[in-house]
C-alpha cells in the first residue's frame, strides 16, 4: 500500500533495476512509498506493475522529500552543535 514502509529488501531491488550507483535509491524509495510506477522508458522501471504518477501525487511525493531533507537538517545540525560542544562525537582521539 502506497505510503507504507515495505523494507529495505524490497527498495535493494528497486535500487538495483538502475544502472547508476546512486539515484536508484531515492527513486526506489519514493516510487515504493508512493505505490506508483516510474522509470525511463527504454532503460529502466520502478515499481513496475504499479500505476504511473499522476499530477495528484506531486504534494505527496514533495512532503516525503520535505521530510528526508528535514531529518537530514536535523541530524546536520546535531552533528554540528557536538562537534561544536567539544568533540561529543570523538572518533577516538583525545584532542592535542
Amino acid at each position: 500500500a502506497a505510503g507504507r514502509w515495505p523494507g529495505a529488501s524490497a527498495l535493494r531491488g528497486q535500487a538495483r533495476r538502475t544502472a547508476s550507483p546512486n539515484s536508484g535509491w531515492p527513486m526506489g524509495a519514493l516510487a515504493l512509498l508512493l505505490g506508483r510506477r516510474l522509470g525511463k522508458p527504454g532503460v529502466y522501471v520502478l515499481n513496475e506493475g504499479h500505476p504511473v504518477p499522476a499530477a495528484a501525487d506531486v504534494p505527496r511525493a514533495l512532503r516525503w522529500c520535505g521530510r528526508v531533507v528535514g531529518a537530514l537538517a536535523a541530524m546536520a545540525a546535531l552533528v554540528g552543535l557536538a562537534w561544536l560542544w567539544g568533540g561529543a562525537l570523538s572518533l577516538g582521539g583525545g584532542r592535542a
